[in-house]
């Protein structure tokens, strides 16, 4: 997936058709201002994404309403557009897309992401971000149970703060007093030992 062909964009939950395909206009950089004509509004969309493939990710899918969910299989139906559609969200967004009859009879595969294990952060966090690059499996362990908990969105923030802070003292190193602070940067409620 390249930045090019990839359609960020972000929506409330009372998004409209027409605000979903007026974003879509301007996430394509269509030419001119998005028409208020949706039908050719939409044509004009679906000529831009059957140029090339395109990734649509949506996020927060528990949160946006119907018009986005029809709006993105709509745009997905046009057999000529080489678009993927990726739907990302928590709590009840399995429940939301199988409500939309639709969209769910469209559904290729349904993958339940859970937190990472002991082992598998182990494997997968050193290679992640040069920071751990020589992490022991202590100090991997100690933030993984204090903060990070398997979940790799925890281990990108810290990663960030841990990126951010050697960047700014270069004496710091990669140890349990600076994932102490960091956590505590993250969550000032608790207290990290």
């Amino acid at each position: 997936m390249r930045p090019h062909n990839t359609v960020r964009l972000r929506f409330d939950a009372s998004a409209t058709k027409t605000e979903v395909y007026h974003a879509f206009w301007r996430a394509l950089a269509l030419p001119g201002k998005p028409l208020d004509n949706l039908a050719a509004c939409k044509g004009d969309i679906r000529q831009a994404l059957a140029s090339q493939p395109h990734v649509l990710l949506i996020d927060e899918v528990q949160n946006i309403n119907t018009s986005l969910m029809e709006s993105a299989r709509i745009l997905w139906d046009e057999e000529t557009n080489p678009l993927t559609v990726i739907l990302v969200g928590s709590g009840n967004t399995r429940q939301r897309v199988l409500r939309h009859a639709p969209l769910h009879s469209r559904l290729y595969q349904a993958q339940q992401f859970r937190p990472l294990s002991l082992a598998e952060v182990f494997n997968n966090i050193p290679p992640y971000h040069a920071v751990w690059n020589d992490a022991d499996q202590d100090l991997l362990a100690f933030t993984d149970d204090a903060g990070a908990h398997g979940y790799f969105r925890n281990w990108a923030k810290i990663t960030f703060h841990a990126q951010e802070a050697l960047k700014k003292n270069p004496e710091l190193t990669m140890s349990k007093e600076l994932i102490r602070w960091i956590l505590g940067r993250l969550d000032t409620t608790t207290r990290h030992s």
